[in-house]
């Protein structure tokens, strides 16, 4: 057994432990380099020297204190660590390392003297508290991807040249150039000092969301010049010279915006062509929902189109909320109507007659639009209606599909089922009872009717009988006496009903994904198949058919006594308990695990006996949870399965097991004992590994073999001596 560095120090005078920690600090054979010096060191078994034999460090968590000195990092991947609280570091360690480097975190203070990035892509990695970083130590960067520099950092000397800069805050930096942004191709959010003058910045080929706000010197030429802008634009930016004739290219299916999600609020110099032309974007409605996604849209100033004729204009896919005096009347000058556009709160409809589309538009605070205009437009699906007099509508509602109607007054039944019923919204309070569902086609895709009245058993009926798309949900009808048979329950929402039934479940010809009353009886179920469906808010499902449900579709408390993997649908419940909590699901002798095609997500219960576990007929173990089992057998491990994330017992003794050619990814060994260096040495695979913390690292070669993910954190400290 080592010595305990606690009990080893105690023996020694206070002047001597110091000065003994004092010369352990100081790194050997590195001595001309610049170290890392913020933290104490600490020793370990582990030391720099094994990390030399491995190719990725990436994720790995090592202890505080450790003493990077010899690590030789010669191409080896260092990303995603946490180096903070670490000694010894070195920049020929940095540069050295694999050419792509990042999610670093570096110790404070560390010194960047000698660093070199090139030929390296940087990212997520924050230097703000190292010192003496030199901006020629980033020349020649393939790329610098949100590179936190220290304050007030000086970029004279920075050459950019066939750099990528990416995402760069340059805000509190002194001595940048526009010169360097133009050799420089730039990507993303790039930040730049306030008072930036970049009137000589050239953008072409760039897609940038920059922000401009606190700069000088910016025009509309430099925008102009990107292939797509996304950022921000100062107050008071003259955009008459906009070339809007390639702001927006593409098809009106599919806008191209060179300009997207640009506020031009406080811009200066629109007109009726730049404003047709930064309008256009992509208006996408989310189906059987009264959601529309707009985000690609521009924000734009007021303009007074009072005078403006919309001959040869499509409004199609566009963004017009801030038009001013925008009315009817120019919606009918304009070539087919409205389609996916943002109209302006309180359009009025005055002057509209008819046009082919009224499409896919938020109507609700609009006026003055009559039945008359309704019965005029051949397309009005996808519409939210404003208030509005429907008495007089007399088309056939296959024309205004999918139609939120809640503000509408004087709907009648008629109204709806001429020939197909394809409302998505109604009134609310509605009266539903004489609208027939009958007609072929009549889907209720992703209708809520609780806000309804009146529906009865016959109509649910004739709903279910028409498969539909998601988001059908019935009102509380008493459905004692729905008859399913022979119909295709799909994706209709049953857990409101009064009276449901097991035999309505048992009728229909399939139950796919259709929730049923909360406390419904499954006594008696019985179905060929279950598809997808959720039965876990029931009671009494039946064991002969546990193999037939997804495990978080199995009511808690259920019979497991007749599972059988390899009879369960689809495989779902291979997958053994996914997520589901122990407490709600019953303990399987370890005869029926080793029944299952595989493991994948088990953690057992203390005490639970493994003695006989065998695993041989699995395809693979994962994520299985044994740390409070007992009687695990070593030799579960020779039987030619892959044991992934596994977390053996406590105490378990694997001193016999031969690890030769074996899996050891993602393994916690921190409880086990017997683990020796010739597991790790000779195992295929140690990502992800914890070892136990008192464990001897003497003798272990990871001989390039990856160290990804894996947790050091908890070894115990040593004698430096």
């Amino acid at each position: 057994m080592r010595k305990n560095i606690m009990k080893n120090t105690l023996k020694v005078p206070t002047l001597l432990f110091l000065t003994l920690v004092y010369s352990c600090s100081k790194g050997t054979g590195d001595l001309s380099l610049n170290q890392s010096s913020s933290s104490q060191k600490s020793c370990y078994s582990l030391k720099g020297t094994h990390l030399s034999t491995t190719t990725d460090l990436r994720a790995v968590t090592l202890p505080e204190g450790f003493d990077l000195t010899g690590l030789n990092s010669t191409g080896v991947k260092i990303s995603s660590i946490d180096l903070s609280k670490t000694v010894g570091l070195t920049t020929k360690m940095l540069n050295d390392a694999d050419s792509t480097m990042g999610d670093l975190i570096l110790p404070t203070g560390f010194d960047m003297t000698g660093f070199s990035a090139s030929g390296k892509s940087l990212y997520n990695v924050d230097l703000s508290n190292t010192i003496n970083l030199q901006a020629s130590s980033l020349n020649g960067a393939t790329k610098l991807d949100n590179i936190t520099l220290p304050p007030s950092f000086n970029l004279s000397g920075l050459d950019a040249t066939g750099m990528t800069l990416e995402d760069m805050n340059f805000k509190n930096t002194t001595g940048l150039t526009v010169k360097m942004l133009n050799d420089a191709t730039l990507k993303g959010k790039i930040v730049l000092p306030d008072n930036f003058n970049v009137s000589t910045l050239d953008l072409t080929g760039a897609m940038i969301s920059t922000d401009f706000t606190n700069t000088v010197g910016l025009t509309i030429g430099i925008l102009d010049t990107a292939t797509r802008f996304t950022g921000k634009i100062p107050a008071g930016l003259d955009i008459s010279t906009i070339d809007f004739n390639n702001a927006e290219t593409g098809t009106l299916d599919f806008p191209n915006q060179k300009y997207m999600g640009v506020d031009f609020s406080q811009t200066t110099g629109i007109n009726f062509d730049i404003y047709m032309a930064l309008a256009r974007c992509t208006v996408h409605w989310i189906g059987m929902t009264t959601t529309r996604i707009t985000s690609s849209c521009n924000t734009l100033p007021p303009l007074d189109v009072s005078a403006e004729n919309f001959s040869a204009v499509s409004l199609y896919n566009m963004n017009l909320k801030s038009l001013v005096n925008f009315n009817g009347g120019h919606i009918q000058q304009s070539n087919e109507g409205l389609r996916n556009v943002v109209v302006p709160d309180g359009l009025d409809f005055t002057g509209y007659t008819g046009k082919e589309y009224i499409e896919n538009v938020d109507l609700s605070n609009a006026i003055n639009f009559t039945s008359t205009m309704f019965n005029n437009t051949n397309d009005l699906n996808n519409n939210t209606f404003p208030v509005m007099d429907f008495s007089g509508v007399n088309i056939w509602s296959t024309r205004w599909k999918n139609a939120n109607l809640k503000n509408v007054t004087g709907l009648t039944a008629a109204q709806i089922h001429t020939p197909y019923v394809h409302p998505l919204v109604y009134p609310d309070g509605f009266d539903i009872s004489g609208v027939d569902f009958s007609n072929v086609g009549s889907k209720a895709d992703g209708v809520d009717f609780t806000n309804t009245t009146g529906m009865v058993v016959s109509q649910i009926e004739n709903i279910i009988a028409i498969p539909a798309l998601p988001g059908i949900i019935f009102p509380a009808v008493d459905v004692s006496t729905l008859d399913t048979t022979g119909k295709t329950v799909w994706r209709h929402d049953f857990s409101n009903t009064i009276n449901f039934d097991v035999s309505m479940i048992n009728a229909a010809l399939s139950w796919i994904d259709s929730p049923i009353p909360d406390g419904t009886d499954l006594t008696g179920l019985n179905r060929p198949d279950m598809g997808s469906s959720n039965f876990s808010n029931g009671v009494n499902l039946p064991a002969t058919e546990i193999n037939k449900l997804a495990i978080t579709h199995i009511p808690a408390g259920s019979d497991f006594s007749l599972y059988d993997p390899m009879t369960a649908e689809s495989g779902t419940y291979k997958n053994v308990f996914g997520s589901t909590l122990y407490s709600e699901i019953p303990i399987f002798p370890v005869a029926q695990v080793n029944t299952f095609s595989k493991i994948d997500g088990l953690t057992l219960p203390s005490g639970y006996n493994l003695a006989s576990f065998d695993p041989s007929g699995m395809s693979l173990v994962r994520k299985l949870n044994a740390k409070e089992a007992t009687n695990f057998p070593i030799s579960a491990l020779d039987k030619g399965v892959d044991f992934k994330e596994f977390t053996p017992p406590d105490g378990l003794d694997i001193s016999s097991w031969n690890s030769t050619g074996k899996t050891i990814s993602g393994w916690d060994l921190s409880q086990v004992k017997g683990l020796s260096a010739n597991h790790l040495n000779n195992a295929s695979n140690i990502t992800a590994i914890k070892v136990p913390s008192d464990f001897d690292f003497t003798g272990v070669d990871f001989s390039s073999k990856s160290l990804y993910g894996a947790d050091f954190s908890n070894l115990e400290q040593i004698s430096c001596e």
